[in-house]
């Protein structure tokens, strides 16, 4: 068999294994398309105030209608980023677990080369993560959120640039924590706070200055900036910094992932 078919089958079972659990099912999609559907009942009132205060009418390059609807989406946009960093920094560390239970050693002795074993690992995180990429917008967009009110190109270019991003530093964490525990620990709580100080949930102009400076290492903030440019502003020309910068942020990760996994190779 071929190192390209090797690498394919690999990736390909851990991603069906994922999505026949149950509990992951539930975790992965259902959870993040139901609170989805609550925040934007909850708050999707926010989506109608005025564009017109003390006599001043405010003006966005695409229109007033695209900027309301980016308030409503992009809330929901915000809970997709919690989940799927949480999700791809979980079944980054499963390496780990394969390892501790023994199923790495077998696949390893059964001939399949360790650089191919992590490759397929990689490239399960990026299945994973588009597959729950399209559930959840799919769902989400049956519930009423307007995904594609100015263009597929507003939410494809921000969601694919999310799962580079998200399965790159998933990889470089597990690439640098042996320990399984606690990359658990870091994808039960992290994506919630990279969420919370990029401006997923409120705008940073209102944050402290520090969490405005930081949100330059935040990737979920330029995950909304992608977003934000697709809606508000000027489309792919808005898009193309927050793009290439998603895209840095996944090189990076992969290549401490990769040069980590080598140090725990069996």
């Amino acid at each position: 068999m071929s190192t390209f078919r090797r690498v394919a089958t690999i990736s390909f079972n851990a991603t069906l294994r994922t999505y026949l659990s149950g509990s992951n099912l539930f975790w992965i999609v259902a959870f993040p398309i139901l609170l989805s559907f609550l925040i934007s009942l909850w708050l999707g009132s926010d989506g109608d105030t005025a564009v017109s205060r003390l006599g001043i009418t405010y003006e966005t390059p695409r229109g007033d209608q695209a900027s309301r609807e980016f308030v409503r989406v992009s809330k929901v946009f915000g809970v997709y980023l919690i989940f799927c960093f949480s999700t791809l920094l979980t079944r980054a560390g499963n390496l780990h677990d394969e390892r501790r239970r023994g199923t790495l050693q077998r696949t390893l002795v059964a001939g399949v080369p360790y650089s191919e074993i992590v490759a397929a690992h990689l490239v399960s995180l990026i299945l994973v993560g588009a597959l729950q990429a399209v559930i959840v917008l799919v769902g989400t967009g049956l519930l009423g959120t307007r995904w594609l009110a100015t263009g597929w190109g507003s939410v494809i270019l921000p969601v694919a640039g999310t799962i580079f991003a998200a399965s790159g530093i998933a990889l470089g964490i597990a690439g640098l924590l042996r320990n399984p525990g606690i990359v658990q620990l870091l994808a039960g709580g992290a994506p919630s706070i990279l969420a919370l100080m990029g401006g997923a949930f409120f705008p940073l102009d209102v944050a402290p200055a520090g969490v405005q400076r930081l949100a330059a290492v935040n990737p979920m903030y330029w995950a909304m900036e992608a977003l934000s440019g697709g809606f508000v502003y000027s489309g792919w020309a808005s898009q193309a910094a927050p793009m290439a910068i998603l895209f840095l942020f996944g090189v990076i990760g992969m290549v401490i992932g990769v040069q980590g996994l080598r140090r725990f190779e069996p």
